[in-house]
């Protein structure tokens, strides 16, 4: 009898010393909205079209963009829909910059308010000057302006 009763007894311990449900960590992607601080915006114009660079910074390498979006003018407005995605599960602890590059074409004026969306949710806007001209060009004017001047001030001056 108590060979029994103390066999009943320790695997009655046995059994609820451990948990019956296993915590299990579920592997899967997530839809991301990332903060502000993590998007950067370039824009800049060359022969003729317009571009606008979005880059993303992650801090793991568990991030993928699957769908930049389409840009949406509506007069003084270009809007992106993004789909960003969160690995939830193991990935690499290494900062990742993801970026793309909006192809504008020609467009009417130099100001526009950018909005970059996730998910259908405002991340990061601003108002966007698209240069006329690229910098590199404006520089190299205005070394050609000044070296010009030089020159017709020598002759002016000369003795």
């Amino acid at each position: 009898m108590i060979p029994v009763v103390l066999l009943f007894v320790l695997g009655s311990f046995i059994l609820f010393s451990f948990p019956l449900g296993v915590n299990a960590q579920i592997e899967k992607w997530i839809p991301y909205i990332p903060r502000a601080s993590q998007v950067k915006f370039e824009s800049w114009k060359e022969n003729g079209t317009s571009y606008i660079r979005v880059l993303i910074w992650f801090r793991t390498t568990g991030y993928k963009v699957t769908d930049w979006g389409t840009h949406i003018v509506d007069g003084n407005s270009i809007y992106v829909d993004a789909e960003i995605w969160d690995w939830k599960g193991l990935d690499g602890q290494m900062e990742i910059i993801k970026s793309h590059t909006y192809y504008l074409r020609n467009l009417s004026t130099p100001d526009y308010y950018f909005v970059f969306k996730a998910w259908g949710c405002p991340v990061k806007d601003t108002t966007i000057t698209i240069p006329e001209f690229p910098s590199f060009l404006i520089l190299s004017l205005f070394m050609i302006a000044t070296l010009l001047a030089a020159i017709v001030y020598r002759r002016k001056h000369a003795i």
